[in-house]
């Protein structure tokens, strides 16, 4: 069924996106440049100012790693109450004929993780 393709696509392209906001530069070994290091920021003051820069390194990593996507919007808000950042990205996906969908995260001590309900095949 073309639907479970599109479906399994995706799910593939989120872990991509998803292997990439959690891989620190220099992690693997063939590709020292490849990751973001979103977690530098988990100890810096939870502001506007850390939220922008959340932003456009994450635009700048996924139009680097990640051409099958495009970055419509991104959205950081901060929650101080819970320690953490709320990712709201919104991208289109052309070899699939998505053309805008909205994915959410959070990035907290933890770490980083989707909250989609994509289906993972």
């Amino acid at each position: 069924p073309v639907d479970m393709k599109v479906s399994v696509d995706e799910a593939a392209i989120i872990n991509s996106i998803r292997n990439i906001f959690t891989t620190t530069p220099g992690e693997r070994i063939l590709e020292p440049t490849f990751g973001l290091n979103l977690a530098q920021w988990l100890f810096q003051p939870l502001d506007e100012f850390t939220a922008q820069e959340i932003g456009e390194t994450i635009v700048r990593g996924i139009r680097q790693y990640e051409p099958r996507v495009e970055v419509k919007n991104l959205n950081i808000d901060v929650i101080e109450e819970q320690n953490q950042y709320t990712i709201q990205l919104t991208m289109s996906i052309p070899m699939l004929n998505i053309d805008s969908k909205t994915y959410d995260a959070i990035l907290s001590s933890p770490g980083f993780d989707f909250i989609t309900n994509t289906p993972v095949y």
